[in-house]
């Protein structure tokens, strides 16, 4: 019993964080994927569906399709433009190119 408490504790908790953060169904679904063992067990385990992990598993390597706009936003911010120009305040002027 304490063996399925602690196989059960890996997906519903991040590692090393006393405070319960429960993982998202994508991040248990990669979690299934990386250990590459009995799909079945494992889909139990981390209480998501055996026919979830394989809808996600179809497109899991395709790039997100906002991952463009999250990569222009990010630089933005990198960019620190936003606390150079605190006047302007909105990101949307920036981003248009």
């Amino acid at each position: 019993m304490a063996y399925l408490k602690a196989e059960n504790a890996i997906f519903s908790q991040t590692p090393g964080h006393k405070s319960g953060v429960t993982l998202r169904p994508k991040q248990k679904f990669a979690l299934i994927r990386r250990v590459g063992m009995d799909v079945d067990k494992l889909a139990a385990i981390a209480s998501v569906s055996r026919s979830g992990y394989y809808k996600w598993l179809e497109h899991a390597d395709r790039p997100e399709k906002d991952h463009a706009d999250y990569l222009r936003i990010k630089a933005v911010f990198d960019n620190g433009r936003l606390a150079a120009h605190p006047d302007e305040g909105r990101i949307c002027p920036q981003l248009k190119t």
